[in-house]
């Protein structure tokens, strides 16, 4: 089991840098093409660690300014072309071989579930395609095995310590999930509204009590969940008892596709506070959301929301919804005062403690877990 402790602040007017869970310590450095094919070909769903492409300084890249943050799943292939120099060349043919059927024997299998699973064919048919492959595979796949004692044993290895480590990072998140499910606040139990000025705002009596004061200013706080208040925001206003002219909650939800459309990528809905808007940014494995005019571009499309007037419509439910054009304009007014005074982007940081109900072998796991994510705190900072 792990304890979630919510760490501090921070306020970032001039730039980005999101703490992402997955490690970076493996860095790849590769030409600016490679990098492109190596995009559009690996998914970034929250599965594995993540890495860092980096370029090698001899390809000018055309987005050479940012710093670009790619998920790496190491291919055995490569892994064995980049192995210790002790290893001769024939060891290494033999450690490729393995590699290479190996590859092809889980992916005949593979192509064969989704062909009943996905496709709907009959299992009749798929059997009979499916046959003659496999039979073909698994005589090469025997005769690549005989060679593990001269060098092949490297792929075997290798696969073992990737799978090993895989599951034990997505053990980890998983438990990390469960511990922050438990620890969800929702918005309407931890603001009141008070009597002294118009649309004024208080903190419950459960989180303190006390007026909040007004900050000026257009305040995006990224949301993990997508449904509940951000742990940054509730210690925002434990610790400052402040609240901005404009919040936004920004969820960015990855999806296990490539692309996308504009039309479907933003969600954007009002919670039970006044000027606090979630926005929701659905994107695929090969979208850039993290720019440099992200604050425009959420600001731009809540404002595009409140003009089309689907905020009230839903809202309201099947209700009517009569338009009023004054009140719209001066909620209007006051959202573009925010966003020009200034922009801040809020994230926060946890830490996670391991509870001492947990057998020596969840320790030790759990251990390893968190020495990794914090390795990755320290090369973000």
């Amino acid at each position: 089991m792990l304890i979630c402790s919510s760490g501090r602040c921070v306020a970032s007017p001039d730039h980005i840098d999101l703490p992402t869970p997955f490690p970076s310590h493996a860095r790849l450095l590769l030409p600016a093409h490679h990098n492109d094919l190596h995009k559009r070909q690996v998914p970034r769903p929250s599965l594995h660690p993540h890495g860092q492409l980096a370029n090698d300084g001899r390809h000018r890249h055309r987005n050479s300014g940012l710093q670009q943050r790619e998920s790496i799943t190491p291919s055995t292939t490569s892994q064995v072309c980049q192995a210790d120099s002790h290893l001769k060349t024939t060891k290494l043919g033999q450690a490729y071989g393995v590699c290479v059927i190996l590859v092809t024997f889980i992916t005949t299998n593979l192509v064969t579930l989704v062909a009943i699973i996905v496709w709907r064919l009959h299992p009749a048919l798929v059997f009979a395609v499916w046959l003659p492959f496999v039979m073909l595979d698994g005589l090469y796949l025997t005769s690549a095995l005989t060679k593990v004692p001269e060098g092949a044993w490297f792929t075997i290895l290798l696969a073992v310590l990737l799978a090993s480590f895989f599951s034990l990072w997505r053990y980890g998140k998983e438990k990390q999930w469960a511990c922050e499910a438990r620890e969800t606040s929702d918005l309407s139990s931890m603001l009141t509204t008070t009597l002294e000025g118009e649309g004024g705002l208080a903190l419950s009596k459960k989180y303190g009590g006390g007026a909040l004061s007004r900050v000026e200013g257009f305040g995006i706080f990224f949301d993990k969940s997508g449904a509940f208040v951000p742990t940054v925001y509730e210690q925002w206003l434990r610790k400052f008892r402040a609240q901005l002219d404009v919040v936004v909650f920004m969820h960015m939800r990855a999806l296990s596709i490539p692309h996308v459309d504009d039309g479907d990528r933003f969600t954007v809905s009002r919670t039970s506070v006044k000027n606090v808007y979630r926005l929701v940014i659905r994107h695929g494995y090969n979208d850039h959301v993290i720019t440099p005019d992200l604050a425009r571009l959420v600001y731009e499309e809540i404002r595009k929301a409140l003009l089309s007037g689907s905020l009230d419509a839903a809202s309201n439910g099947r209700e009517a919804v009569v338009r009023d054009d004054a009140a719209l304009a001066a909620r209007l007014e006051h959202f573009d005062d925010a966003f020009a005074t200034q922009s801040l982007y809020l994230v926060g940081k946890e830490q996670l403690r391991i509870t001492k109900s947990n057998n020596f072998a969840k320790r030790t796991l759990l251990g390893v877990f968190l020495w990794v994510g914090e390795r990755e705190l320290q090369d973000q900072d």
